[in-house]
């Protein structure tokens, strides 16, 4: 690497930094006061956000010192422009997760004022006029469409992942920011005797109803730390390793033209010792289900063939997975991720989710390309990565297989919640305002090595193997029925209550035993009706509304 990129790691403090910055709906406005934390507030809806140069500076930095020149040698024209390091922190949970989030730009334009008047550089929205010849860019772009349409459309993209949120000026580029945005200058462009400089971004606000790609690229809650960066540091930002890992777990992530020439150039500049992908990006369309931000949530109980309590608290998991098009229409990837949110056993189980594939082959899996994590929530003891939790993603002759919980005591033991491991770890019968606990998540991605058709994947199997201390075991599966045709596992609503420990399901369900008996002809509607003081979780007080998907859900 050559001495430029390596210094461009200490030069943080010659960032342009600016004032708090707040979501608004037209116009924006800036502060006076100065911080090292300047922000894009994305939280939800589409807004301006705008970066000013502090009035309280001794003097406004001189804007001509950040004029770069990204000219990517002979592989394309120079490109004068000033360039913004972005660091991405939206909600982690759906495909967007540690390792990688996003957020969509539609507008982006600086404005400067001087003696003469004021010119804006980039684009803006209708209205505002434009210097010719400027405009905007960044090294990523998504085909999305925006809240309350179904038409898409191409748009730059910023990515990034969690734990860069540090602006102060005593970390690395790569320990501070994700990505960079740069707003394009004609040649010659001068920026003297300047006395205003405000950065205007507007995020878009994707159609997330549709599910991937635009649920990944939505504005799910987070600040967005925007810095002026040096040439050196836009540079290094634009060929690190760490921060372009980000993009080969996006879904719908594609190289710009402008990426596409970053990539170009690093991968013959010899100054770095990895190529910089140019390629091989999940320009996929995605199939959620089963649907956009909703999950399966299924309740086990695990003394079959023995009813025992039947009380269908012993394991309940929630997940979802998306299936990865490419554009002949079929899959080449699977993603999901799945929650354990409540367990009430002492025996442990491995929980799997299988999706029946047409294969003709076993050995379906590129296993360099797959992974399955599992990670603790903070409202357990140790949280974090587990780093030997013994999930896995494999295939056989039925079809893929993500056994996302090995040992569910292991995973969320009673001990999370103070509790022996043969109580309910969450809101027990004994203690009906204990508090929810949120238990641990995993997380996969699958590669295939052989693209399959859409319709050669079958309805998912979400299964349960048990074992038991007298060392037998059993599997559970939504179609497991005891010989009065009972079942000992079902697919819930998301907002279902399960009953309390050692409380049957049919005591706290009284309309669960009419369903059953008439082979759900009669009370189809049993899990709309429970005696409140039989079911958990219980409402701390009577106007405590009912508890839905973001109580365990993170």
């Amino acid at each position: 690497m050559n001495q430029n990129r390596l210094k461009s790691m200490f030069n943080l403090r010659q960032w342009l930094v600016a004032a708090s910055v707040v979501l608004l709906p037209a116009a924006a406005f800036a502060l006076d006061s100065v911080t090292f934390s300047d922000v894009i507030k994305s939280g939800s809806g589409v807004g301006d956000i705008n970066l000013r140069t502090p009035k309280s500076q001794a003097a406004i930095p001189d804007l001509n010192q950040f004029i770069s020149s990204f000219s990517r040698g002979e592989f394309a024209a120079a490109v004068s422009a000033i360039a913004f390091g972005a660091d991405i922190n939206e909600a982690a949970n759906g495909t967007e997760k540690a390792e990688t989030q996003a957020v969509t730009v539609e507008f982006a334009w600086l404005e400067v004022a001087d003696a003469s008047g004021t010119r804006n550089f980039g684009k803006a929205p209708s209205g505002t006029a434009v210097v010719s010849g400027s405009s905007f860019f960044t090294e990523t772009q998504a085909i999305v469409a925006r809240k309350g349409s179904t038409q898409r459309a191409t748009y730059y993209t910023l990515l990034g992942r969690s734990g860069s949120a540090n602006i102060t000026g005593a970390n690395t580029v790569t320990g501070a920011f994700d990505s960079t945005l740069k707003i394009a200058v004609p040649a010659g462009t001068s920026f003297s005797n300047v006395t205003k400089s405000i950065l205007h971004v507007r995020l878009l606000d994707t159609n997330g109803t549709l599910g991937d790609p635009e649920a990944f690229y939505d504005l799910s809650g987070g600040y967005e730390d925007v810095a002026l960066l040096t040439e050196a540091d836009a540079t290094f930002l634009d060929s690190n390793s760490q921060i372009l890992a980000s993009r080969t777990l996006a879904p719908s992530v594609e190289l710009s033209a402008q990426g596409k020439v970053s990539a170009l150039y690093f991968n013959t500049d010899a100054d770095l010792n990895t190529n910089v992908p140019a390629s091989g990006f999940n320009s996929l369309f995605w199939v959620q289900r089963p649907g956009a931000n909703r999950y399966n949530l299924v309740a086990y109980e695990d003394l079959y063939p023995n009813q025992g309590d039947y009380d269908f608290n012993d394991l309940i998991v929630a997940y979802n997975y998306a299936l990865g098009l490419n554009g002949q229409g079929k899959v080449e990837e699977l993603s999901g991720v799945a929650y354990i949110v409540a367990r009430g056993s002492s025996y442990t189980h491995d929980w799997t989710l299988s999706l029946p594939v047409t294969l003709g082959s076993t050995n379906l899996v590129d296993t360099a390309a797959s992974y399955c994590k599992v990670y603790r929530s903070a409202d357990q003891k140790v949280p974090g990565e587990v780093a030997s939790s013994g999930c896995s993603v494999s295939t056989n002759q039925f079809g893929v297989n993500w056994k996302a919980f090995a040992d569910t005591v292991k995973m969320f033991p009673g001990s999370d919640a103070g509790r022996s491991q043969d109580a309910m770890v969450i809101n027990t019968a004994t203690n009906q305002t204990d508090p929810l606990r949120k238990g641990p998540k995993a997380e996969m991605k699958i590669r295939l090595k052989t693209p399959v058709s859409l319709r050669s994947i079958g309805k998912d199997d979400p299964f349960i193997r048990i074992y038991r201390t007298d060392n037998s075991q059993d599997v559970v599966r939504l179609t497991t029925r005891d010989a009065n045709k009972f079942p000992f596992a079902m697919m819930m609503p998301t907002q279902w209550k399960w009953p309390q420990e050692r409380v049957g399901i049919g005591a706290a369900y009284p309309d669960f035993f009419k369903f059953v008996q008439s082979s759900g002809a009669q009370g189809t509607t049993w899990y709309n009706s429970p005696d409140r003081t039989k079911v958990a979780p219980v409402p701390n007080t009577p106007n405590q509304p009912d508890w839905t998907v973001t109580n365990w859900a993170w």
